[in-house]
């Protein structure tokens, strides 16, 4: 299955549950979402009226890296 249908499958079940996946380790103001077949975790906070997704980040990568940019 192609990245791009994942990303999809994994937004729409945080969109449908936002509440059942972990607060990350190093900031308990983001959830993250672990996807199954490639090595990428969805990082996201719930606000009032939203959800934000703040990165697709590579699992082997330095934790919070994506924090630095803009």
């Amino acid at each position: 299955m192609k990245l791009v249908l994942l990303v999809d499958q994994a937004l729409q079940e945080i969109q449908e549950s936002p509440t059942a996946f972990p607060r990350w380790e190093h900031d308990a103001r983001f959830r993250k979402f672990v996807m199954q077949r490639f090595p990428y975790i969805v990082f996201y906070r719930e606000l009032a009226d939203r959800i934000d997704v703040l990165a697709i980040a590579h699992g082997a990568r330095e934790p919070g890296y994506w924090r630095k940019r803009r």
